[in-house]
């Protein structure tokens, strides 16, 4: 997120995500100061950067280009991959 909105950067070029989809409903629902909360975290297996501010997730899919939100009570995102469990595990779960 920059002060022109949500943007994708492959390195050479700068590609506004967020025009005319979701950059004027994230500008209206916070303010600059909330901003120090927002995390944000890459799944690259399922093509996902997610931005986490308390109650609310913004979630794009760069293969789809499309967004999504989720409201849910969190505080912090990261990016972590982990081991897949086997069905044993999960059954022992």
């Amino acid at each position: 997120y920059s002060d022109r909105g949500f943007v994708v950067c492959d390195g050479t070029d700068v590609k506004p995500i967020g025009v005319e989809r979701v950059d004027n409903s994230f500008r209206n629902e916070y303010s600059v100061s909330e901003l120090d909360a927002m995390f944000a975290a890459v799944d690259p297996v399922r093509t996902l950067v997610m931005w986490a501010l308390p109650d609310k997730m913004w979630i794009y899919n760069w293969s789809l280009d499309q967004w999504s939100t989720a409201a849910v009570p969190c505080q912090a995102v990261f990016d972590a991959l982990t081991q897949p469990l086997s069905e044993a595990a999960l059954i022992a779960l």
